[in-house]
């Protein structure tokens, strides 16, 4: 699809995140009556919104890239993780390895931190960061407190994204 073919299908509100459908000269005055004006697209169940544009599937955060740039790029990173929030300034254009850098915290995370695990049989807690699919340790510390401003060291060092683990 190009900038000009989704520009005659929707309409994109930078500000909101949100499509909506244009009048089409190919449907009849059902679809009129249903679509146009109206939102486009559902969220799905991996949390991302999806339009379906001539029986083909298409993420909302890359329509919005295309139709404001032109243009699609490797990946886009929804800064505020939520993927929902499809406000260009809530997008930007990243290789993979950046946008592991901005993630959630794991649903198994048991400390509540990102990197930081509790050692039961040493009495200690390990700090680690993983870059490019390489652990790398941080090291290993009596106190929660220290192994958390030892992650943060780290996530400062591999240039991790501010909202990282929230």
């Amino acid at each position: 699809m190009t900038q000009d073919e989704l520009k005659a299908r929707l309409h994109y509100d930078p500000e909101t995140g949100v499509f909506t459908w244009l009048p089409n000269p190919l449907r009849g005055p059902q679809w009129h009556a249903v679509f146009e004006g109206k939102a486009a697209g559902c969220v799905m169940d991996t949390g991302y919104v999806r339009i379906r544009i001539d029986d083909k599937g298409h993420r909302a955060h890359r329509l919005a890239w295309l139709y404001m740039y032109g243009h699609l790029p490797e990946e886009i990173d929804h800064i505020d993780g939520d993927k929902t929030n499809n406000a260009i300034s809530n997008l930007r254009s990243v290789s993979h390895s950046q946008n592991l850098r901005n993630t959630k915290k794991n649903t198994r995370n048991t400390t509540g931190i990102v990197g930081v695990t509790y050692r039961a049989k040493q009495g200690k807690w390990l700090a680690y960061i993983t870059v490019n699919r390489k652990r790398i340790h941080g090291g290993i510390f009596g106190t929660m407190e220290e192994a958390v401003e030892a992650r943060k060291e780290l996530e400062q060092k591999y240039d991790f994204h501010p909202n990282h683990g929230r």
